[in-house]
């Protein structure tokens, strides 16, 4: 039933598009588009540890385009395109069906002008998407993008581009989406001699998110200076370069941060300065007490609870802040100061959390029992900013050591203190009302109106200098400087620069025989890492005794010293190769390496590769290759290790007529401590027809990854070129891999059509 209910849309859609070839449009200049059809049809099945798999699924994609490319005027062109993709699929795993579909519509439009010295434009374009998941649509996205261009190019002038893009982003409801973005970009270049290259670009964002009131708009600046010349005669070369960007951010955001109180469930308590007497822990919270919004000043000595309770209910995930805003009564003429809060701080033993006058609890009950302590990183006494309003207000602020979840009964016991305790001028300090809040620090969290900048300076230089000092044998000193720096206005200046200085030589020996060599300096300086530094030396020889022979050896040193730490490596290789024969062709190299450090540790390698090539005949190739890989570590305070790969490989190719090509492959793979592997791959493809309308192929397949793991496949297809722009591909595609405790076994049919017009 799911193939039918697929492949009859298919067959619908190529019957029309064949008919529509007949129609006069295809002929019509400057249009054209294709109808292209996609289907599959998978079956997998997976076995594994847990038992086995099985999943099948079909999925149908089309596409339709169309598009119109016209040259109104010599210099005015307007092109247009339309497209739509639809796709459907059905999956079946273990039984469980699932549907899905989506589509998208995407149409764009053009306008462009060119005269040679001045160019320009502007264009369209609009995208809809929408999805379906087992009968469920979820709200269509959409996209509309506008843009306009201008450039400007005169000889001998600096030259000009500026092109303005808006972005609008939103899905259907304006509920889940809805941004809207725009760019401008203006860069220039001027060269006005051959050795000076100067170029200034500049980019200005802007985005706003009017789902949550953010906005933030960047500017970012670039300028780059080149400069490159040659002197005396020909001798020196130099080339310098510098390029300086800043970047200026500023965000601001509309909406508050949201509060995550729900409900007040106890009229908060005051904190009385009078207070002598100690009873006993208070209770949990009486949840059935009707919410008050400020509390009740006790002014009298009659106080019987000297733990006053304090709850709320959380509703929004990872609150981080708790808040308990309070009401200072002092004497007249009394200023509350920093002396003041230290005092406050002081007397609750604020200073440690565990011996502190202020408990805080947890219950996850929705009655309010159950409770247990809420571990806090600190409890903080002074001013405080209402992140809403922007208020001050005296209070006290608790951290949770982690963000508290939802749907949780928050519980503080403040126990009640002297009033020589804190200072004689305070008389009373009464609790409001709770406040939690979460900790952002993205743009939400700004205050309505508040804004936030940043900008970045930094800058790159390069310089090169060569020159040679003798001309025979040919020997060059080079030295080469790079800085780059960087500076924020929340990071300080800061820079790194290297030296390198080389010296090379090349000379040709005689006929047959050259060499090269070089050695060099480089020097690293950075404030942050500190300064490190290497030395390396290389010489290499090459030899073409006759003009089927060759040979080269190279060797390389280098030492490495970084904050405290060294480390010096050797390396030699050898390669050969030679034509035996008229299609005999034979390779031989081989190569190692040597790497210490200071920890001790030793590291070695070895590689020896081969390759054979004959062609006994222009239609027939065939390849060998075989490699051999050693490596060993020892040192260090660790056991010596080794480890040993060794490959073998044959392909061989036959082309007997254009029409018929076949090849085969042999591979052989073993590793150190892992079963040795064989794969063979062979296969062919043909074309009965001439002109290739028709072109079969078959194929099987085996390959091991670099873990020993192993694979095959068995593919078979057609393709049918029904004539130019029109085809048909048909493949059909078994598989199997194994791991150390999983195999899968894959069956795919495909089928795709593609009609052009």
């Amino acid at each position: 039933m799911v193939t039918v209910r697929l492949i009859k849309p298919t067959i619908t859609a190529a019957v029309i598009c064949l008919s529509l070839n007949c129609a006069t449009i295809a002929a019509a200049d400057g249009i054209g588009g294709y109808a292209e059809y996609n289907y599959s049809l998978l079956d997998s099945k997976l076995n594994d540890t847990n038992g086995t798999t099985k999943t099948k699924s079909s999925s149908l994609n089309q596409r339709y385009s169309l598009a119109l490319d016209k040259s109104l005027f010599p210099t005015l062109r307007l092109s247009a395109t339309g497209n739509f993709e639809t796709s459907s699929a059905d999956n079946d795993v273990d039984s469980v069906r699932t549907t899905s579909a989506s589509s998208r519509i995407n149409t764009n439009a053009d306008l462009s002008y060119t005269n040679g010295v001045f160019n320009g434009g502007t264009g369209f374009s609009k995208r809809q998407e929408t999805a379906k998941s087992n009968g469920v649509s979820t709200p269509a996205l959409l996209s509309d993008t506008y843009n306009v261009r201008f450039g400007w190019k005169p000889d001998d002038f600096p030259s000009l581009d500026i092109i303005y893009t808006r972005f609008n982003n939103y899905d259907e409801n304006h509920s889940a989406i809805d941004t809207v973005a725009s760019t401008a970009t203006i860069s220039s270049r001027y060269k006005p001699n051959e050795t000076l290259d100067m170029n200034y670009s500049a980019n200005y964002t802007a985005l706003n998110n009017k789902l949550n009131g953010s906005e933030s708009q960047s500017l970012g600046q670039s300028l780059r200076t080149s400069y490159s010349d040659i002197f005396f005669k020909d001798r020196v070369s130099l080339s310098s370069s510098y390029t300086i960007a800043l970047q200026n951010t500023t965000s601001n955001n509309s909406t508050p941060i949201p509060k995550s109180i729900d409900q007040l469930y106890f009229a908060p308590t005051a904190i009385s300065a009078d207070s002598l007497t100690t009873p006993p822990l208070g209770g949990p919270l009486n949840l059935n007490s009707v919410p008050t919004v400020n509390g009740t000043v006790i002014s009298d000595a009659s106080l019987t609870q000297v733990r006053n309770n304090v709850g709320l209910k959380l509703n929004f995930s990872a609150v981080s802040i708790i808040r308990l805003p309070v009401v200072i009564s002092v004497i007249a003429g009394h200023t509350i100061s920093t002396t003041d809060y230290t005092n406050v701080t002081n007397a609750f033993g604020l200073d440690n959390v565990a011996t502190s006058k202020i408990k805080v609890y947890q219950s996850q009950s929705s009655d309010g029992a159950n409770w247990q302590p809420l571990p806090v990183t600190s409890i903080t006494f002074g001013t405080m900013t209402n992140p809403t309003t922007g208020a001050l207000t005296d209070g006290f602020e608790i951290t949770p050591v982690t963000a508290i979840p939802s749907t949780t009964l928050i519980k503080v016991e403040i126990e009640t203190v002297q009033n020589a305790m804190i200072n004689f001028s305070i008389q009373k300090i009464s609790l409001s009302v709770p406040e939690a809040y979460f900790q952002d620090t993205t743009i939400s969290s700004l205050k309505p109106g508040q804004s936030r900048t940043s900008s970045q300076i930094s800058g790159l230089f390069g310089m090169n200098l060569k020159t040679r000092l003798l001309t025979t044998p040919a020997l060059f000193y080079d030295i080469g400087f790079n800085l780059d720096h960087t500076k924020s206005d929340v990071q300080a200046f800061t820079y790194r620069y290297t030296v390198v200085n080389g010296l090379n030589l090349n000379h040709r020996l005689n006929q047959t025989l050259s060499t090269s060599a070089r050695v060099a300096r480089e020097d690293t300086v950075s404030p942050t890492v500190g300064a490190s530094s290497s030395n390396s030396a290389s010489i290499s020889f090459s030899s073409q005794t006759l003009p089927t022979l060759s040979q080269s050896a190279t060797y390389g040193f280098r030492e490495e010293n970084s904050a405290g730490n060294s480390r010096t490596s050797h390396s030699m290789n050898l390669s050969n190769s030679a034509e035996l024969y008229r299609g005999i062709y034979l390779s031989l190299g081989g190569g190692g390496s040597m790497v210490t450090n200071s920890t001790g540790l030793n590291q070695k390698s070895l590689t020896v590769t081969s390759g054979l090539n004959l062609t006994p005949h222009k239609t027939v190739s065939i390849n060998l290759s075989a490699s051999d890989s050693e490596n060993w570590a020892s040192g260090a305070g660790k056991p010596e290790t080794s480890s040993a790969t060794r490959t073998g490989d044959l392909t061989a190719t036959y082309n007997p007529f254009p029409a018929i090509y076949l090849f085969g492959s042999y591979v052989i793979n073993a590793q150190t401590n892992r079963k040795t592997q064989t794969a063979q791959s062979i296969g062919g493809s043909w074309s009965p027809f001439r002109g290739g309308a028709l072109l079969l192929n078959t194929s099987y397949r085996e390959n091991i990854d670099n873990s020993g793991n192993k694979d095959s496949s068995f593919v078979q297809s057609l393709r049918w070129n029904i004539r130019a722009g029109w085809y048909l591909d048909v493949s059909y595609l078994t598989s199997k891999n194994s791991v150390t405790s999983q195999k899968t076994d894959t069956q795919v049919f495909n089928a795709a059509l593609r009609l052009s017009i």
